[in-house]
């Protein structure tokens, strides 16, 4: 009898030692969970809420600066939104002619176009406002992202431009730009030095509002051929010379004998969305997009653009190339600009083609 009970308490004994052990751990997991639970709420998974797709179109090799500018802007964006926006990059024109690149945007067969001035001013007039000759000082090339600010940096412009294209339907994320500006021109017939120079050249252009009124007052022949015509045009001398930056003359293998710097005009390159995909977003993306990722891109771009465009230029003047490159004195610029009268000719045609708030935005880069 006594050893039965011996055993039942012995037996009791162990069991509130299972008990208390089994508590014990429980407690360590109770604990742990909350943390883990604290971390997350703290730093939301990526795969938390909903996600989306956002199809991104351009008409250029990923290996040219917009290329790379639209590859930097998917990294940013997923990286920002911890992967609840996914960006899926179609480059080449793999989806059709730039031209059209705004009609997949707005009929939903994409989401966003990364865009020029030059192939996008039939949709919106005023963004022609960066093209327009000699309105921006190009004429100091000594420091690229100064000059990169001194164009694209305008909060007033920006401002209209973003209200035009709500208008029509479209999100104006902003602007990346892909060059410093257009050279006055490059040629393979003689050294342009001087106004003078420049008459009877025959110059391709890339075609825009002003690109042709801007060639025939410096004296040229404009002419219009697509860029895979570039290269043969110019063996066999269809055209003298072309007009187009400095990067994408050298990557496109399209070097002269001679270049003349520095810009007449620069070109946009914003971002276009469709603007129902964009009212989709909740708010905390739309403004991790605004606030964040345009930021970082543009300080990405301001670096990488002028690096590309003076490597290019300090390149193409050695062997293979030999590029002769002049580079006008402010002087000379002056008077380019005071003779032959085509800023203000630009200005004209602005006001007549661009819509009603051109002057503004004309003003707003002059500073008046």
């Amino acid at each position: 009898m006594k050893r039965s009970k011996a055993v039942r308490v012995l037996v009791t004994l162990l069991m509130l030692a299972m008990i208390f052990s089994l508590t014990a751990c429980g407690g360590s997991s109770d604990s742990s969970s909350n943390s883990s639970s604290s971390d997350s709420a703290a730093e939301p998974a990526a795969d938390e809420g909903e996600t989306f797709e956002l199809r991104l179109v351009h008409s250029f090799n990923e290996n040219t600066v917009h290329g790379l500018n639209a590859i930097k802007f998917k990294e940013l964006v997923e990286e920002k939104t911890n992967g609840r926006i996914k960006v899926t990059i179609h480059p080449n024109a793999e989806m059709g002619t730039s031209a059209n690149e705004i009609n997949l945007v707005l009929g939903g067969v994409v989401d966003a176009q990364y865009a020029n001035s030059y192939t996008i001013e039939a949709f919106e007039p005023a963004e022609a406002i960066y093209s327009l000759p000699f309105l921006f000082d190009l004429s100091d090339m000594s420091n690229g992202e100064a000059l990169l600010k001194t164009t694209m940096e305008n909060e007033k412009v920006d401002e209209i431009l973003h209200e035009l294209y709500a208008e029509k339907g479209i999100y104006r994320l902003g602007n990346f730009p892909t060059l410093l500006g257009s050279v006055l021109v490059a040629n393979n017939k003689r050294p342009v030095e001087k106004l003078e120079d420049y008459a009877g050249l025959k110059v391709r252009h890339p075609g825009g509002m002003f690109a042709e009124l801007y060639v025939s007052s410096m004296g040229g022949s404009p002419t219009m051929v697509t860029a895979s015509e570039v290269p043969v045009g110019l063996q066999q001398g269809v055209f003298d010379g072309l007009l187009a930056n400095i990067a994408h003359i050298h990557d496109s293998r399209w070097d002269t004998n001679y270049l003349t710097l520095p810009y007449w005009g620069t070109c946009s390159c914003p971002i276009l969305i469709n603007m129902d995909w964009w009212n989709k977003l909740p708010a905390d993306l739309q403004d991790i997009m605004n606030n964040e990722v345009v930021p970082e891109l543009k300080e990405y771009i301001y670096e990488l653009v002028p690096q590309r465009e003076f490597d290019a230029l300090e390149e193409m003047q050695q062997d293979p190339y030999n590029v002769q490159v002049t580079i006008l004195d402010k002087a000379e610029y002056d008077r380019i600009i005071e003779e032959t009268g085509v800023r203000e000719a630009a200005i004209n045609k602005y006001l007549d083609e661009a819509g009603p708030k051109a002057q503004e935005l004309v003003d707003a880069v002059l500073g008046e």
